[in-house]
């Protein structure tokens, strides 16, 4: 996957003034945070009619792990007639 750029991160800051790490997969930007508890980041995908989640513990798999993620959240959608974005 080299030259290829499948993500990007930036940080920005919350309506509280807190610091966010986000990055954008397939079009779709989701917040990172690291979870001490298990040692892994985490992921999860905004503006979006339901939970879509993944798990990761290095920068490659987190990528992976959100496309996995984004495509079966609207996989399901489709299947199910239901509306993926918040309206």
């Amino acid at each position: 996957m080299r030259g290829m750029r499948r993500g990007f991160f930036e940080k920005s800051k919350n309506k509280e003034n807190i610091m966010e790490n986000l990055i954008t997969i397939n079009n779709h930007t989701a917040v990172i945070v690291f979870d001490p508890e298990t040692e892994m980041f985490r992921g999860e995908f905004l503006n979006l009619n339901g939970f879509a989640d993944f798990y990761a513990t290095n920068i490659q798999e987190l990528l992976r792990e959100g496309e996995v993620s984004i495509n079966i959240f609207l996989t399901v959608c489709k299947k199910q007639g239901i509306e993926p974005y918040e309206l």
